[in-house]
């Protein structure tokens, strides 16, 4: 059999690509129990691109499979799982691409896709519940299964609370499979509304300020090495010229973006190309 040389061509060409985006134009749900306030507040500010190699693109692409997986099961146990879109009642299918109800927060940049909602649920039939719907490896899935999901996953919990105090839900369908072996587990979660006001908290306090927040470690800190935007933090790297890193770029109720200089509103094009008048924000890299 040829051995496959060190320097592989076949391994370079199918993994040595990276796709480099720009953040999402508002903050998600998820991001407002994760670790650092910092990082989610650089995202909201286009401070740098995002760079997603294959191996995640795969990790992000097997849950939005397994949607579909989930539904279909909870559906054949006779649960009744639909989104609420426009106020209408639309059967859920979990299928990669359909369109999901947006849960929209603080000023219109604060937003979420819950996976869905579900009734008769087993034990009870009569309380429509949130449907959220995770994988997670064998060793993160063990652990859930001892320590629970508020200390497992904090993101998770997060999400899942700020999901229901918008949607007006007071339980969740909690599922998750296990990516190595195909163990699932399906919890119910009781809302909890002093998270939900924490988060909210959270998520203006990251929208009302032009300073970042603190930093929660040195450049050798778990989370920091594995950030998208710790070369900016930690290392002093240039931000990204855009509106959202300049001193004149203004937060506006209903997601809005305008420019301090004339007030016009900035579409999300404008916003990334900037203009000549630029002034970096004071403090990106302190």
């Amino acid at each position: 059999m040829p051995k496959i040389p060190v320097n592989n061509p076949v391994q370079d060409a199918m993994e040595g690509t990276v796709e480099q985006s720009l953040p999402r134009p508002y903050i998600g749900y998820s991001g407002l129990n994760a670790a650092c306030n910092r990082a989610t507040w650089y995202g909201f500010r286009w401070v740098d691109f995002r760079y997603i190699r294959p191996q995640l693109k795969r990790i992000f692409e097997r849950g939005d499979i397994e949607e579909a997986r989930i539904v279909k099961d909870l559906k054949a146990a006779g649960m009744d799982v639909f989104h609420i879109i426009n106020g209408k009642k639309i059967e859920a299918t979990g299928a990669i691409g359909e369109e999901q109800e947006e849960i929209i927060g603080v000023g219109g940049h604060v937003r979420g896709h819950p996976d869905g909602r579900v009734l008769l649920v087993p034990g009870a039939e009569k309380t429509e519940h949130l449907l959220e719907i995770k994988t997670m490896k064998a060793s993160k899935f063990k652990d859930y299964l001892k320590h629970g999901l508020e200390k497992v996953h904090p993101v998770y919990w997060g999400q899942m609370h700020s999901y229901m105090g918008k949607m007006g839900l007071k339980r969740c369908l909690f599922c998750v499979t296990n990516k190595d072996n195909e163990e699932r587990s399906f919890k119910r979660y009781k809302f909890d509304n002093d998270v939900f006001k924490d988060l909210e908290a959270v998520a203006f306090d990251i929208l009302s300020t032009d300073v970042p927040p603190d930093k929660i470690g040195d450049s050798k800190w778990f989370e920091c090495r594995f950030c998208d935007y710790k070369d900016v933090c930690h290392h002093a790297k240039p931000v990204i010229r855009n509106c959202r890193t300049c001193k004149e770029g203004t937060i506006s109720d209903f997601g809005v973006w305008r420019c301090g200089l004339d007030n016009r509103v900035l579409s999300q094009k404008e916003q990334f190309m900037g203009c000549k008048h630029y002034e970096a924000l004071e403090c990106l890299n302190q």
